[in-house]
């Protein structure tokens, strides 16, 4: 685990007061001690120096802090698993700007725009007009990495359809790592064709601003085998099992997993993202709902609790955990690494297939259930678990968030089949 720590303080240059201060954010790791600029202001009487935020709790300054906090939690939790290293200064500072969309608010249109300056542009203006998460920023700048990877020269208006093939057979063969430079593992025809719509996103909204004039966002419409995402079983627990995890008693020693438990039970009770689960505070916690703004959607969502969901929450009111959290949530990594240990301990043995294509090229693997449970599983066994209940699929949307019904047809099928399953226990002589 990465070990670094984050520290805001007023950057004072006189002794008035009444004078407002930069707020500095100062990221120590691996030796290093670089400065961040927040954006924010304060004086000297608004700040709490020992919580490192103004005395206001709710005000807008405090939030933003928090959010350029979790900026810079995220790009190491990102690194950890990705590279199993610390970045660079240089590469924080990198990240920092893309998460936070610190770019110039415009670059000058001219005949010859870069694919570069395309992305950074659709970003700069996109980002702040839909109020993108960091994921969002970090999406579109790593197919804009592998585009410069692939071929650096490419601009806007001579873009061919040639040119797109030829960037598919790259990230199909040997996509490079834009960090090391070297190469990777090939990519899944799924991952190629969630690339590919988003770059056409991009493509849609240049034409839209008169930057692009091509037809490629409506004409380049590429098949990729297995790329519907019905190959591979979705990994949940069933009411069973989730009763289970919820009411083992685990030993002294292992009081951590215990914690990482009921994280994933309240996810499963909520139909929380785990990322979202980890910004939960208690001033989002109403009598007998809770009323939050999720990583992925911009619109407040309330969700009722229940039984068990309340339980976890009050197990944990009386605990101090940082910036005025409700529950104990650890890094991402560390998490599911507890998750699968949980997993393996409850015997959660059942056979998870994948199918995957790379090209026209045909994978198969099964693995244990314990192996791949992830944290995205809570939300995903509150969705199945409420549609098997007979709650509706409208009602279940409202609390998930989920704006269309696309993305709930792998769980509505999931349903049916344990229906037909369960209407065969009638076939008996």
């Amino acid at each position: 685990m990465l070990k670094y720590s984050i520290n805001f303080s007023l950057h004072k240059r006189s002794k008035t007061e009444s004078d407002t201060f930069p707020v500095r954010m100062r990221v120590s790791f691996n030796h290093n001690r670089p400065d961040f600029y927040t954006g924010v202001n304060l004086t000297e009487i608004d700040w709490n120096s020992e919580t490192q935020r103004s005395w206001q709790k709710k005000s807008l300054e405090n939030r933003e802090l928090d959010k350029l906090q979790t900026i810079i939690e995220d790009i190491f939790e990102e690194f950890e698993y990705e590279h199993k290293r610390f970045p660079t200064v240089e590469q924080l500072r990198e990240a920092f700007k893309i998460a936070t969309n610190k770019k110039p608010a415009a670059i000058e249109k001219e005949d010859s725009l870069s694919l570069q300056d395309l992305f950074d542009l659709h970003s700069a203006k996109s980002g702040n007009i839909n109020q993108w998460s960091y994921n969002t920023y970090r999406k579109y700048n790593k197919i804009k990495n592998h585009f410069y990877l692939y071929n650096k020269n490419l601009e806007v208006d001579s873009l061919t359809e040639d040119d797109l093939i030829g960037f598919i057979k790259y990230l199909q063969t040997a996509p490079i790592d834009f960090i090391s430079k070297t190469k990777k593992e090939p990519l899944r025809n799924s991952s190629v064709a969630k690339m590919i719509v988003d770059f056409k996103t991009v493509l849609r909204w240049a034409s839209s601003e008169k930057i692009y004039s091509g037809h490629l966002h409506n004409d380049f419409r590429p098949k990729f085998k297995g790329s519907a995402g019905d190959l591979k079983d979705l990994v949940f627990l069933t009411w069973d099992e989730l009763m289970k995890m919820y009411h083992y008693e685990f030993s002294d020693k292992d009081s951590e997993l215990d914690k990482v438990r009921d994280v994933f039970c309240f996810c499963s009770f909520t139909g929380l993202r785990y990322s979202d689960v980890k910004k939960l505070k208690r001033n989002h916690i109403k009598k007998d709902f809770i009323v939050v703004t999720t990583e992925k959607t911009i619109d407040p969502l309330r969700i009722e609790l229940n039984d068990y969901s309340e339980e976890i929450l009050k197990k944990y009111e009386e605990a101090d955990f940082p910036n005025n959290l409700a529950l104990p949530v650890k890094r991402n990594t560390d998490y599911n690494k507890d998750l699968r240990k949980i997993a393996e301990i409850l015997e959660f043995d059942e056979e998870i297939n994948e199918v995957y294509f790379v090209g026209s090229k045909r994978f198969e693997h099964s693995h244990k259930k314990y192996e791949v449970l992830s944290s995205h599983a809570g939300r995903r066994t509150f969705v199945v678990n409420g549609l098997t209940l007979g709650i509706s699929d409208k009602v279940i949307m409202k609390w998930t968030g989920h704006k269309n019904h696309d993305a709930m047809r792998p769980y509505i099928k999931i349903v049916d089949d344990l229906k037909q399953q369960e209407m065969k226990k009638f076939n008996r002589k």
